[in-house]
């Protein structure tokens, strides 16, 4: 008779679409078992319960690793919201299927784990949750964890305290402060690919929850090397239309085809002239102008927010949103939120005023420009005897 190692095949461990990979501190089998495709996991994978005390030779292994890869497969190929995109789309519901990426905080789960190693049951209750204030004012999410799922007896460490997760999960209830789910699997995301399955992370920016900074475009590196703007800079940008912002744009990535604005729009330009570390990369920006005078939130990123989602359904490689203000915490989780979703990885780029003005200062476009080495920027329209700051 085989054993189930010799029954988990190289093919079948490395089953899944091309995504990146998770290291799983955390497997609901019974909830697994339940979404899961019957032909994705043998019989042999399905019966033996990874909360074993014994680990007959590598059969603990090679279940968790079988578990793992399928579940990869399976949010691949379902890929679905995010969290944070439930929450500014305003479609949370109980039944939900989701997934997060995130800071957590555990409680009680290490004391949980030694009871229950020790006894077989705890009396405590462990659970993994996370604030969402970034999204809505006074929400968390809380998921229990209990330790019978633990897949390693070092995991229970690794879920302990506040450490960033990977979370997928099912909403069960929810009010005004709390979303409460079920977890199915918890873990980390990484770039290593999963035998037979390639990442997608071409730049490896998942540490970064998939933001590329502006130095590391290969077209705006030159901005990087430009001081800090100045007030009246900034200022200034604050009154120069939207369509002069994307014109000037185009012109610095040679992008001939500039489309107009209209309603249905997913983004204000896509372009093929922009590269990373000298890879072309297809790009899609939405540009926010003088329209939006001050600091970018969620609410001015469309209806619920949804101009951060079309802006991650154009066909590109990476999105990158330009305001000509601050942009918030707030919209950076969203498109964190959109960004980081197994089978939808996506890069993302932040160009706020000051990121904007050293890049067209560095090009000389809209009238920003260098001066000489040691003296202040200026516009090209100021008065050259004026060098001081208002």
């Amino acid at each position: 008779m085989k054993s189930l190692l010799e029954f988990l095949s190289v093919e079948e461990q490395g089953q899944g679409a091309a995504m990146l990979n998770i290291s799983a501190y955390y497997l609901s089998q019974k909830r697994l078992n339940e979404v899961l495709p019957s032909e994705s996991l043998l019989a042999a994978a399905r019966v033996f319960s990874i909360s074993a005390q014994a680990d007959a030779g590598l059969t603990r292994t090679s279940v968790i690793s079988a578990y793992e890869s399928s579940a990869i497969a399976w949010l691949s190929d379902r890929k679905f919201p995010s969290l944070g995109q439930l929450i500014v789309e305003n479609r949370i519901a109980a039944g939900t299927f989701f997934t997060h990426d995130g800071p957590y905080y555990g409680k009680e789960i290490e004391d949980s784990a030694i009871e229950f190693e020790e006894k077989g049951f705890t009396s405590g209750k462990p659970l993994l949750w996370t604030k969402l204030d970034t999204l809505k004012e006074g929400l968390r999410l809380t998921v229990q964890s209990h330790p019978e799922n633990y897949t390693t007896k070092s995991a229970a460490g690794e879920m302990a305290g506040r450490n960033h997760l990977f979370l997928a999960a099912r909403i069960t209830e929810f009010d005004e402060n709390e979303i409460r789910a079920q977890a199915y699997i918890v873990g980390r995301l990484h770039e290593e690919p999963r035998r037979g399955t390639p990442s997608i992370d071409r730049f490896n920016r998942l540490q970064w929850c998939m933001e590329v900074f502006p130095s590391q475009i290969d077209q705006f590196a030159a901005g990087a090397k430009e001081t800090t703007p100045t007030r009246r800079e900034l200022d200034a940008l604050k009154g120069i239309a939207e369509a002069q912002v994307k014109n000037a744009f185009s012109e610095i990535l040679g992008e001939p085809f500039v489309p107009h604005d209209w309603g249905g729009e997913r983004s204000d330009l896509v372009t093929s002239n922009l590269s990373m570390e000298g890879t072309q990369v297809v790009t899609a920006f939405a540009f926010k102008g003088k329209s939006v005078p001050r600091p970018l939130t969620i609410a001015d990123m469309g209806k619920n927010g949804d101009q951060g989602g079309r802006l991650f359904t154009e066909p590109c490689d990476l999105a990158v949103v330009q305001h000509c203000d601050q942009i918030t915490q707030a919209v950076r989780e969203l498109m964190r939120a959109y960004a980081v979703r197994p089978g939808q990885i996506k890069p993302f780029c932040l160009l706020d005023g000051a990121e904007t003005v050293r890049i067209l200062r560095a090009y000389r476009k809209l009238g920003f420009t260098s001066r000489e080495a040691g003296k202040k920027p200026r516009l090209d329209y100021d008065d050259p005897e004026d060098e001081t700051d208002e």
